[in-house]
Parts: structure tokens; C-alpha cells; sequence
């Protein structure tokens, strides 16, 4: 007899995909010792991603077996937990014992370390979620802050790798089990709660987030397990939720979501659990386990599918007693009889049953079996109307295989009884429908001698993992799609979504160039219910980790730029849209050499498309690559479903180069796709500021060019690759001046080692201009009526210095016919919860600001009852805007309740003066550099109320020191003071300023402005015209380091009669 050791693998094998008979036979001929039972458990440890639900009954044979093994180590200190929570295996690490979980190696790593390592956002949540429990709370710091040999924490890890988003959680996390959820966790928790319960799928999916679906309540109770107990919710809801989420998590008493559907007899749920990584004889603080909860409420069908899923039926809790034991206390009498009937059997002895979905023709009522996280190389049990030919290991010979599937695709399996729960598949042709057609492509057969390697990436629709084959020396990669079937799909529904992902997929098919990864073979498996395509392995780093949150300079944008779009204009011409350009999509090798993957979600037009619609009203990409028509809206052809179309990939490519150039992706504080939208149909792209190493004035045209909302007069990819940005060196892109320009001539070496010429103001190098001509942002450019060179250097502060002269230096230049933008932010609404008033009155400062600003050439803004995160965006948004224009003067009214430092917006939470301020910033805000930044603020700063003394002598305010010159920040009140407001007249202060402004702002300059405020404040309220108490004194701090002035007229005067 062979001895077992030397097939370790091959009996892991056999177990991932099921085989309990197998081990069971094994085992009791003695032929696996305990040392054998962990070799096979640290194989199947390896497994990349999750396994089915089944498998769980062979790895807690074999963890009862290798008892004695278990806490042992291998060579390099790893526990079983270590090697599960590195390749992303929970079941596997659900199923260990707690202690086993927080053992270190040799390298000082816990279990919890080698997860947030390697990226495994399920295993560290579930490490995490752990000491959510009474009593683990206290031993938390311990475990989770540890440091490692080299003093660095799990936290650090995930920064260090470059996994951010689980670094957020683990971050987020920490805080919670310290502090408690937050009063913005807390109402997002409730908001998951209601949408999740209410079945609300649509505005679940855009809400709920990895980081966020595991906020638990004061019970420690997640929307999961809320769901999992609400048959009501839906199946949909429940997996869209057990995916983003932890399965595994208990609550305060260890309780999880599978004792919940339990409780409320839900089979489905506790199918989807399971297969998503729950362990189904977990135990509470009472070792009660699911089972026995379905047995005390007589749900004898979801004792069935619990005994189906591996339940042990002789686990005691710590009252000793067992699931049989309940339903006879209970008087339940189907459960105690199917109970009753494993009495006298043994738990491992006794082998899994077969699913009745296996041996049933209609699969609708019944739940998938298919794991959210299968391991695509084996095989799957399959629904029986999968409507697919189907042989075992049989991959889609694309050229006389699929020609089946092109006349007649939908073939209806049979089941044949078989022991040991093997199944076997026998089919018979059905007739021919048009949705299952395929499509054909060339393809070489290498699939059976194709070996697959460990996982190397996880995506949203699939797993990668390695690939070679024999006798090649070059590396593959293989992905593993998932395909999104539902419970209720019938086999064409079914062949239809085959024939779409396949057709995704082959879009990559026919592509060659050189910055696109090769294709090698596509196949798809019936049983797994999954494509697999294979493709030539990449090294590198994904856009992402190469920036790792950093801009990178002008020329490697250039490189990357150039490559990307080089691929996009390929592709486009081949009449493929990618629609998924992101910084994970994006690899880049040591010499920077740009390869696009994942082709999942990609569309090929027809010859005579220029575009086509999204196929459902939500659209599938990574959210702030979006392009505008993707959103959709009623003005949309086609309804609120967006559009598809190349220019949709050249949006993205502008995300791209915004990426590049700031080291964050567009609007990276928004989070949802209504918000987004919404910002992006009234703003349009965040604006591309320009900076001596990451960005210059080609640049910010080319990325103009990119991400025009209008998609119609979007460039083309062809047409940008003779964009200056693209076509000239970097020495030949410098700004030039009017004289420069008017040489028609001017050349720079183009890649070819030819000359490219430029034109004045010529946006490509085949002579087009800007499409929105003298309108267009810039302010105006030689094409233009005005004739000027000012719009040629896109807001560069510098150029319009220079034409100044030395006179001027102690007055803030006038750069455009507009003054400025005047944002006005007025909180008057406020959430009932917050228990703040509203502010009755404000909307009388707010028509009195709104035109005195308008009559002195400002572009006001009005931004209406902004939540506490609003607020800094809404200066963000309007900073944009001040950049595109080349504005002069940038003032900011902020009108809400307030305190020191911190005004409230409409959601009762406050929010820093220096947070609002950031986004003007020069770091984050080039084009308002040496322009004056004025902050008008009617807000209390405390609760004191000033009654006798007022000093006019500007006053520092300890919240607001100099961060930044050029502004000037008033406040309607001292330090300490309340603010008034009148529900009939307004408020004193603003009115005031405004009566001032009126009166002086053609003669005095701000500064002044401001003393004569307070000195008519005093004569006001001497008068009490008001009738307040108490005295209003206003206090302004200035790092201004000219003279500002509100009227062009004013301003140019006094310019010009200096020069004179």
C-alpha cells in the first residue's frame, strides 16, 4: 500500500472537492496517523480563497484526529492558522480553535499579522471580530497591537503592502473595540439596518462597503445577522451582505449570523452562510450551536439542511445536553423523529447526504450551492437545469465544441443515484435558443496540462491565481470568473449570461499590442459554473501600489499616459470598450511598461455603434473612473440606463492622469454613486491644478480634453496621441510667451526623432482647437476675441505677474473681468436629532450677500443646509471653478451655529474652520496662490455674551494662527461670544457688512472695510435698533499681505493712475 505521506496533496485534493468517503475510509483503516491529518489540513490550508460548505465536515475530522499535532508548527513557526489566514481560507480558520489563532511563528507574526500581510480582508476581519466577544474584549490590545520582531503592528503591515483599504478597516476597528462606534458609524449602521431589512437591494448596494457592513450595535449585533433572522429581506440581500461582509462574526455573546437564520428557519440563508465561510457548529457563549437552536423551535427544514451542511448532532452545550435533546423537551415532534434517527450513530462515521437541489429539475426554489468564493479548478456540483453541455473536466473547444452552443447550447442534465454524495452527469440536447449563442474564437488546447498555482489577486467577479505549463518557460496566470447567476434563473437566463461573459472575455481575444497582457485560452466548466481564462502573467505593480498615495513626476506621467492611451486607441479601432480603466486594471513593470488586464467587464460595438446602453440602470465599474454619461438620467437616450461608448474609457484615462498627478483618484471623499453623480453633473471633473514637478500646462489641456462631461465633444484616444502632452518632450512644453506665439514656426522633436510644430493656443499637433473656443475655461486665448496669451497659460499665477509692474506690489492684481466667486454656505434647516435650532432669518443675509456680490462682478454660489462633510467640499467644488475661471478674489460666507474654532452643519456634527479652509490651501490649491482668500463667518464662537466692553483692535484667535498667507477671516463675534440673528431683520453683523460694502467698497480697501463694520456695529446697537442686550463686536484676523480690493473699477483706477 503507498504510504499516505507521499500523497498528502492528492488526498487534500480529493477532500477540497468534497470526498468525504474518502477520508472517512482513510481514517478507519488507520492509514492517516495525527501527524498525516495536519500535513493534509496545512495542504488544504493553502487552498487560495474559499470552499465549499461541504468540505467542512472533512477538516473537522481531520482537526478531532490530529488533536495531539494540532498546536504544533512546521519548520518556519507557522500554525495552521498562520498558513490559512495567508492564503485567505476561513472556513479552514474559522473551524481552529481560538488558541491556535494567536500564536506568533518565527518571525514574531501572529495569524492576524500574516492577514493583514497578504491583503486577506475576510481572515483579519474575522481575527478581528473575535474580541467583539465578552470575553475576548479585554484581551484585545494584546492581540491586535502587538508588534512583530521588527516592531511593527498588523496596521502597519497593511500601509506597508500597499493594502489601504484594509489598513482602513483594521484602523477603523481598533477605534471601535476602544472607543465604540461613532456617531456617523452609528447612523450609517442604521441606515444599512432599515434598507437591508426593508429589501432594498438597489440602494444597499450603494451604501453598504466592506468597510462598513460589520458595524456592529450595543449588542454587537451586525445588519447580517438582522437580515439573516428576516426571511422578508431577501435571499439577494443577505449574500450581497454575508460577500462585503464576516460571515463568521459573532455578537457580543458569540452569537452569529447562521444561529439567526436558524432561529428563523430561513434554509436558504443558512446555505449562503455556509458557503461563504460561517462555521456551522459554532457555538455561543453556551456552546449553543445552530443546530440546536433549529431543534428547539421544531424548524425540522432547517434542521435538515444543517445535518446536509455537516451539523454535529452530538455536540452538548455546557449543560451537556445535545440538538435531540431540546426538540424533545420542546415537544417537537418531526425534529426529535429525524433526530432520533442519528441516536445511535457517530458524527464522523456518518457520511454527508446529497443536496436535494442535486436530484431536483426545477432549481428555483431552491438555494445555489455554487460558494461565493470557489476554487475554480475543481469541480462544483452543479444544478441540474444548468442548461449547459456538461462533461467532467470538458473545457469550450471555441471551435467545434461551441459550435453546439451556437445552434443548439441548452442541454438539460440528468442525475444518476450514486454513493459517497459523487454525482454523475448524463445530458441530452434541448432545443435551440438565441440566448445561449457563443461566441467563436481560436483556441489552443492546453487546459488539461495547464497547473494551477496559489492565488495572486482577488477581483470583484473572480480569482487569479498562477498558471504554468509543461515544458514553457514563460508564466501564465489564470482568472476564474464567477458568473452571476441567481436562484431563479432559468437555463436561459442562464445560457445567456454564459454567452456574455464568455463574449467579455474574448474581447481580449483578438487583442495585440503590446501594452495589453496576451491572451492564451478561455474554457468554461459546467460543474463549477465558472470561466476560466488563461494569459500571460504580468510582473509588476497595479497603478495603485506603484503610487502608493503619492503624485509621481510630470515625465513618468507622460510614459504611463502615452502607454495607456497607446492601448485604449487600439482597442477602440477594434471596436472594444473596456469600461473598468482603473489603478487596479493598470499593471506597471520595473521599466514602466504598462500592461491592461481584467477584460470582465469589457463591450465590443458593432461597425455601426458609436455607442450602446448599460444593461441595467446601475452601472458595473470602479466608481470614480466613471464617466458622465455612465450615470444615465432621464435626458439619457434610452432612459435612466447609461451610456457605453470609447470616449467612456478617455474619461477614465483622465481619472487616470488626476490620479497620477495628485496621488488620489478624483472626488476620493465621495463614496457613493448618487453623490458622485450628482457632483459630477452640476461640477464636472475636480480641477487639474498645475505644479512645477507634477503637472504643467499640457497637461492640464490634455486632461481638459479627457474629461469633457459632454461625451459628443469628448476627444477621441486617436486623437489625443497627437496631443502636445503626448507628441513633444518636456523640453519643448514649456509656457510660452506672446512673442513666442506669434512665430508660427516653433519646433519641438517629436518620438519619431522628427518635428512636431506647434501653433498658438493649438490644442493637437494636427492643428484643432479647444472645441469651447473663446468660452472656454482658460479665460480666453489667441483663437479668442480678446487676442490676449492670458489663456494660454491655463491660470499660471506667475504669467500675469509678470505683466505688472513694480508699483503694484501692495494691491492684489485683477486678473479676469470677473472680481471673483462668492461662496455662500447657509445652514437654516437642522436634523431634529441634533437638537439645534434652525436658524430662522438667514435667508434675509442670504439675499442681501447674493446680490450686493453679484452687483461687484463676483460669481456667487450658493450652497444650501450642507452636512458637517459637505462643507469642505463645497469650497472644494468652488475652488474649482475659481481655478478654471483665473479669478482674482475668492470669498467664502459661512452662515450656522457654531463654536470655537468649529461651525455645525445641517447633520448637528461640527466641523473644523481649518478643514473648510484646507481645500484653499496652496498645497491643494495652486491657482489660488498670492490671491486673497476672505472668510466672512456668522456663527457663535462660545456661549459668553459680551456686555460692556468692545475693543476695535483686531484680535488673534488661537483656533486661527497664520497657516497660510493671503487671507482674511472675520467672525460676526469675539472669542468666547455668542452671534445674534433676528428672525424679522436678519443678522446684525451681516447686514452691517453689507451696508458697509455698499457704502465703501469703491474707495477703502478690506481691511478698513472691517474697522468701519465694528464702528457702525457700535452706533447700531447704541441706538438698540435690535434690541439686543448685549453688544455685538466683530473680529477679523488677516495674514492678507496686500491691499485687497472688492471693485474692478477701483482697483484699475488706482493701478493705472500710479503708472501714469
Amino acid at each position: 500500500m503507498p504510504d499516505p505521506l507521499s500523497q498528502t496533496s492528492e488526498i487534500a485534493e480529493k477532500l477540497k472537492e468534497g470526498n468525504y468517503g474518502l477520508l472517512l475510509d482513510l481514517v478507519a483503516k488507520e492509514d492517516l496517523t495525527p501527524s498525516d491529518c495536519r500535513a493534509v489540513l496545512a495542504e488544504c490550508a493553502g487552498t487560495p480563497g474559499g470552499l465549499r460548505a461541504n468540505c467542512a465536515k472533512s477538516f473537522e475530522l481531520l482537526i478531532d484526529r490530529s488533536a495531539c499535532e494540532l498546536h504544533s508548527a512546521d519548520e518556519n513557526g507557522d500554525s495552521l492558522a498562520h498558513l490559512a489566514a495567508r492564503h485567505g481560507n476561513l472556513m479552514l480558520l474559522a473551524l481552529l480553535p481560538a488558541e491556535i489563532k494567536f500564536q506568533t511563528n518565527n518571525k514574531g507574526l501572529t495569524p492576524f499579522m500574516e492577514a493583514a500581510q497578504s491583503g486577506k480582508t475576510r481572515c483579519a476581519k474575522h481575527l478581528m471580530h473575535l474580541f467583539r466577544q465578552t470575553h475576548l474584549a479585554s484581551n484585545w490590545q494584546a492581540v491586535l497591537c502587538k508588534n512583530n520582531s521588527e516592531g511593527r503592528t498588523a496596521l502597519d503591515m497593511a500601509e506597508e503592502c500597499g493594502w489601504h483599504e484594509l489598513a482602513k478597516i483594521i484602523e477603523a476597528e481598533l477605534k471601535l473595540l476602544e472607543n465604540g462606534l461613532t456617531p456617523q458609524q452609528e447612523r450609517i449602521r442604521i441606515q444599512l439596518e432599515q434598507l437591508a431589512l426593508a429589501g432594498n437591494l438597489a440602494e444597499l448596494k450603494l451604501l453598504a462597503t466592506s468597510a462598513n457592513c460589520d458595524l456592529p450595535d450595543g449588542a454587537g449585533k451586525t445588519a447580517l445577522m438582522r437580515v439573516s433572522e428576516c426571511k422578508s429581506a431577501g435571499l439577494e440581500v443577505l449574500k450581497l451582505l454575508a460577500g462585503l461582509g464576516d460571515p463568521t462574526a459573532p455578537d457580543a455573546n458569540g452569537w452569529s449570523s447562521l444561529h439567526s437564520a436558524a432561529a428563523a428557519g430561513w434554509e436558504g440563508a443558512m446555505w449562503a452562510l455556509a458557503n461563504s465561510g460561517a462555521a456551522v457548529n459554532c457555538g455561543d457563549h453556551r456552546n449553543w450551536t445552530a443546530l440546536m437552536q433549529a431543534a428547539s423551535r421544531d424548524h425540522v427544514d432547517s434542521v435538515r439542511a444543517l445535518l446536509r451542511l455537516g451539523a454535529n448532532w452530538e455536540m452538548r452545550d455546557n449543560n451537556g445536553s445535545t440538538a435531540l435533546y431540546y426538540a424533545d423537551r420542546n415537544c417537537c415532534k418531526q425534529t426529535s423523529e429525524l433526530l432520533g434517527q442519528f441516536a445511535d450513530k457517530s458524527f464522523f462515521k456518518e457520511k454527508l447526504r446529497v443536496h436535494p437541489l442535486l436530484a431536483s429539475a426545477d432549481s428555483a426554489t431552491l438555494p445555489t450551492m455554487r460558494s461565493f468564493n470557489n476554487r475554480p479548478t475543481l469541480p462544483v456540483r452543479a444544478p441540474g437545469n444548468s442548461g449547459i453541455k456538461q462533461q467532467e473536466g470538458s473545457r469550450l473547444d471555441l471551435n467545434s465544441k461551441l459550435d453546439a452552443l451556437n445552434a443548439a447550447a441548452a442541454m438539460q442534465a440528468k442525475e444518476t443515484p450514486v454513493a459517497a454524495g459523487e454525482v454523475a452527469m448524463e445530458t441530452e440536447a434541448a432545443k435551440p435558443t438565441e440566448s445561449s449563442t457563443v461566441p467563436k474564437v481560436e483556441c489552443k488546447s492546453v487546459m488539461k496540462s495547464i497547473k494551477f498555482g496559489e492565488e495572486i489577486g482577488r477581483g470583484a467577479f473572480g480569482t487569479v491565481c498562477r498558471a504554468t505549463l509543461p515544458n514553457s518557460p514563460t508564466e501564465y496566470c489564470a482568472k476564474f470568473i464567477n458568473l452571476p447567476f441567481h436562484d431563479t434563473d432559468g437555463k436561459d437566463v442562464r445560457n445567456h449570461k454564459v454567452a456574455d461573459n464568455i463574449k467579455a472575455e474574448l474581447n481580449l481575444c483578438g487583442l495585440k499590442h503590446e501594452n495589453i497582457a496576451k491572451f492564451v485560452e478561455i474554457c468554461y466548466n459546467a460543474d463549477s459554473l465558472q470561466i476560466t481564462v488563461v494569459m500571460e502573467r504580468v510582473y509588476g505593480k497595479t497603478l495603485n501600489n506603484f503610487l502608493n498615495g503619492e503624485p509621481v513626476q510630470i515625465e513618468v506621467n507622460r510614459k504611463l499616459t502615452t502607454q495607456i492611451c497607446s492601448a485604449l486607441q487600439y482597442m477602440h479601432s477594434m471596436g472594444v470598450v473596456h469600461r473598468d480603466i482603473n489603478g487596479n486594471n493598470i499593471l506597471i513593470d520595473g521599466n514602466k511598461l504598462v500592461k491592461l488586464i481584467d477584460f470582465g467587464l469589457s463591450r465590443r460595438l458593432c461597425e455601426s455603434d458609436t455607442h450602446c446602453l448599460e444593461s441595467s440602470t446601475m452601472p458595473k465599474g470602479t466608481l470614480h473612473f466613471l464617466a458622465p454619461e455612465r450615470f444615465g438620467g432621464d435626458d439619457q437616450e434610452g432612459g435612466s440606463s447609461g451610456r457605453i461608448c470609447p470616449k467612456t474609457d478617455v474619461w477614465a484615462l483622465g481619472c487616470i492622469v488626476y490620479y497620477m498627478a495628485n496621488g488620489r483618484v478624483p472626488y476620493d471623499n465621495i463614496k457613493s454613486f448618487v453623490h458622485l453623480g450628482s457632483k459630477i453633473s452640476t461640477f464636472g471633473a475636480p480641477s487639474l491644478a498645475s505644479s512645477p514637478e507634477t503637472c504643467d500646462i499640457n497637461m492640464i489641456d490634455f486632461y481638459r480634453f479627457c474629461t469633457d462631461k459632454n461625451y459628443k465633444t469628448r476627444k477621441s484616444s486617436a486623437e489625443l496621441l497627437k496631443h502636445p502632452f503626448i507628441v513633444c518632450n518636456s523640453d519643448h512644453l514649456a509656457v510660452k510667451s506672446q512673442n513666442d506665439n506669434d512665430d508660427d514656426n516653433e519646433k519641438g522633436s517629436g518620438p519619431d526623432g522628427g518635428d512636431c510644430k506647434r501653433r498658438p493656443n493649438a490644442g493637437y499637433g494636427d492643428g484643432t482647437n479647444d472645441p469651447r473656443g473663446a468660452d472656454s475655461n482658460n479665460g480666453g486665448g489667441p483663437g479668442g476675441p480678446s487676442g490676449s496669451s492670458e489663456g494660454s497659460i491655463l491660470n499660471n499665477p506667475g504669467a500675469v505677474a509678470s505683466q505688472r509692474t513694480a508699483e503694484d506690489d501692495d494691491r492684489y492684481p485683477v486678473t479676469s473681468p470677473r472680481r471673483g466667486v462668492c461662496l455662500i454656505i447657509n445652514v437654516e434647516k437642522y436634523d431634529r436629532r441634533s437638537l439645534l435650532e434652525d436658524r430662522e432669518g438667514s435667508r434675509l443675509d442670504v439675499d442681501r450677500l447674493s446680490t450686493l456680490f453679484s452687483k461687484m462682478a463676483f460669481d456667487v454660489q450658493l450652497a444650501e443646509n450642507p452636512t458637517s462633510q459637505e462643507m469642505p467640499e463645497q469650497v472644494h467644488a468652488a475652488s474649482v471653478e475659481f481655478g478654471r475661471s483665473n479669478l482674482g478674489c475668492f470669498v467664502c460666507v459661512i452662515m450656522a451655529h457654531g463654536s470655537s474654532g468649529e461651525v455645525y452643519g445641517s447633520d448637528g456634527e461640527s466641523v473644523g474652520l481649518e478643514s473648510i479652509m484646507r481645500p484653499l490651501y496652496p498645497v491643494h490649491c495652486t491657482s489660488l496662490l498670492n490671491k486673497p482668500k476672505i472668510f466672512i463667518i456668522q456663527a457663535c464662537r462660545g456661549l459668553k455674551a459680551d456686555e460692556s466692553r468692545f475693543s476695535p483692535n483686531r484680535a488673534e484667535d488661537s483656533r486661527f494662527s497664520p497657516y497660510k498667507k493671503d487671507f482674511l477671516v472675520c467672525h460676526s463675534s469675539t472669542k468666547g461670544e455668542t452671534a445674534h440673528r433676528d428672525r424679522y431683520n436678519g443678522s446684525l453683523f451681516v447686514q452691517t457688512f453689507c451696508d458697509v460694502i455698499c457704502d465703501r467698497f469703491r474707495h477703502d480697501h478690506l481691511t478698513d472695510i472691517m474697522a468701519n463694520v465694528n464702528c457702525r456695529l457700535m452706533k447700531a446697537q447704541s441706538s438698540a435698533r435690535h434690541g439686543f442686550d448685549d453688544i455685538v463686536v466683530s473680529e477679523y484676523c488677516s495674514t492678507l499681505t496686500k491691499k485687497c480690493y472688492l471693485d474692478i473699477v477701483t482697483d484699475v483706477r488706482v493701478n493705472t493712475e500710479e503708472d501714469m
